[in-house]
């Protein structure tokens, strides 16, 4: 049978919508039965973030992200409130090398929308002032977004990017960066599903699909002992600012989508009236 050259290059087209081809996260993990008992610091028996918290309020973000209820300061108003996005099904997964090591994330350049998720009012560093944090380019610099509850931006990167924070403890570390393997453990990255990534520089570069939406929680305490300028080993709950990365489709990607839906309605015509 005779291919039309039209319909192939429509389908190409379309193709394009997919995005790169990458290779499937390996390092992606079914979210686990959450916990409440203490973990034993350095080296957690569970992952990372899914530790007591000791901050106030006794919930780490996966109760945030998954609406499980733990002990009783943590309720429903704190792990699900009603602005939150969670109608439907809790997140389902977690990037993370196993229940104990953290993975270095970037994402890889385009429109994404970023949303600081405050009001949790879980303790630690959410909507306060005390510490910075924001988003880096790869190769580039730094920008400190606010501490504004519910604060959302667009922005459009170039290049790779990702999340950094302040240090709260030790004192003078300065910050932390989410594609930095000596400091993943400062962040957790969650998901509906098995986000596409390649990995660059050692850091694994998440792919979202249009529209997709990731969550990633900071963590401002790096302390492992008690005596390193702090006074409390780092909880590790990873619940001290919580942000959703949505990424948005640009326009050149709907014009493009619509060239090739396009294209194939002008192909699946002439097919019929051949």
């Amino acid at each position: 049978m005779q291919k039309n050259p039209k319909f192939l290059t429509a389908l190409a087209l379309t193709a394009l919508l997919c995005g790169a081809s990458t290779v499937q996260a390996q390092v992606w993990t079914a979210m686990p039965a959450l916990s409440n008992v203490p973990a034993t610091n350095p080296s957690p028996t569970r992952a990372f973030w899914n530790n007591l918290s000791d901050d106030g309020a006794n919930c780490n973000v996966g109760h945030v992200l998954t609406g499980i209820s733990g002990p009783s300061d943590c309720t429903a108003l704190n792990t699900r409130p009603a602005w939150l996005p969670f109608a439907g099904a809790p997140v389902s997964n977690y990037f993370s090398l196993d229940g104990q090591l953290a993975m270095a994330f970037t994402f890889r350049a385009g429109l994404y929308n970023i949303e600081q998720m405050g009001s949790l009012k879980l303790g630690g560093d959410i909507a306060g002032a005390d510490q910075k944090w924001g988003y880096y380019t790869v190769g580039g610099g730094s920008v400190e977004l606010p501490n504004t509850e519910n604060f959302s931006q667009q922005v459009m990167f170039t290049s790779d990017w990702g999340f950094y924070i302040t240090l709260n403890r030790p004192t003078g570390f300065g910050n932390v960066y989410s594609g930095d393997a000596s400091s993943a453990r400062q962040f957790a990255a969650f998901s509906y599903g098995n986000t596409s990534t390649s990995v660059v520089d050692g850091a694994a570069r998440f792919y979202p699909g249009m529209t997709e939406t990731i969550y990633v929680g900071l963590e401002d305490n790096a302390c492992t002992a008690v005596g390193q300028n702090c006074s409390s080993i780092s909880d590790f709950d990873n619940n001290d600012v919580v942000f959703a990365v949505t990424s948005v489709p640009e326009p050149s990607t709907y014009l493009l989508m619509a060239t090739g839906l396009l294209g194939l309605g002008i192909a699946a015509r002439r097919r019929r009236n051949a």
